[in-house]
């Protein structure tokens, strides 16, 4: 039985939500979702996945790891009688941040089908996940994730069709003792915000602004090597929230900074929460010392209501 969740003068929506299931692959995962008996509209909101942040070349390097981009939005409200009495969702796993001297991993495309298969032809909805975080020797932010034309969606046509581009995640500190850069939560007019870019040798890591929306994360402290710490909203009950109407139900951030070292390790960066970008890990100044790891991108989401 599906949670209850009110809505004025339409009676009662019944919500569901799918999140990812570990598997990197678009061949498999796929979960169903039954059209409830009786429905007559259903409105479908995907969130695509982030990427990962990148970790730099460590030894006396001069710049450090930039942080992942998030993924966008679509959204669809479809009359329930254009739409198959079973579809299927795969939700995009978020990239993984870099555990070597490269650039984080790019998000995994999310599909929503008539069949479990990412043929256009099967298509409702699809959206690609944000591109990974420089690393390596350089600190370039990871892409947003790019709006869903309709041309690769073609059952979006029957209903009404949005589709928002993600927030790209941000720079790491660009010469020796650089900081990173803050990453401005709404700034790109999406529910999920990029990672932020880390730190290098006496450089803190970037920190994400939640700009009255969401508390605000600091990146990891600069010449002792902090670490970037977790999203906002990693592993929110967001079922629970459409069930007892808890605002917001949606709003993410993505992983800060890894802050740099002097001497030594520098500090590895934060995960993104859903469909937000990893941060990127921070880097030595000094000959010897390690760079950080990157954080994971975190993964898609879709919630599907009925009425």
């Amino acid at each position: 039985m599906w949670p209850q969740f009110p809505v004025p003068q339409t009676g009662k929506t019944n919500w569901q939500v799918f999140y990812a299931r570990q598997s990197v692959t678009t061949t498999n995962s796929w979960q169903s979702y039954t059209v409830p008996f009786g429905a007559s509209m259903i409105y479908m909101f995907m969130l695509a996945s982030g990427g990962g942040g990148g970790k730099g070349a460590g030894g006396a390097a001069t710049v450090a790891s930039g942080g992942g981009g998030a993924g966008g939005h679509t959204r669809l409200l479809i009359p329930a009688m254009f739409l198959p009495k079973t579809i299927y969702i795969r939700p995009g796993n978020g990239g993984a941040g870099a555990t070597t001297s490269a650039a984080g991993t790019a998000g995994t495309q999310s599909y929503i089908s008539v069949q479990p298969s990412t043929t256009t032809s099967n298509v409702i909805m699809t959206q690609a996940g944000g591109g990974g975080g420089g690393g390596a020797a350089t600190n370039t932010a990871g892409g947003a994730g790019a709006i869903s034309a309709g041309t690769t969606a073609p059952f979006s046509g029957l209903g009404m069709y949005v589709s928002i581009a993600g927030q790209a995640g941000t720079a790491g500190g660009a010469a020796a003792n650089g900081s990173g850069t803050v990453v401005n939560f709404g700034g790109a007019g999406v529910i999920a915000s990029g990672g932020s870019g880390g730190g290098n040798g006496t450089g803190s890591g970037g920190a994400i602004n939640g700009g009255g929306f969401m508390p605000s994360i600091n990146g990891g402290s600069g010449t002792v090597g902090g670490v970037g710490l977790t999203g906002f909203g990693f592993n929110k009950l967001i079922q629970l929230c459409l069930q007892t109407n808890t605002f917001p139900p949606l709003l993410f951030s993505g992983g800060s900074g890894g802050g740099g070292h002097s001497t030594g390790a520098a500090g590895a960066a934060g995960r993104g929460s859903y469909g937000c970008g990893g941060g990127g890990g921070g880097n030595s100044s000094a000959g010897g010392g390690t760079a950080g790891n990157g954080g994971n991108g975190g993964d898609g989401l879709v919630v599907i209501g009925a009425f």
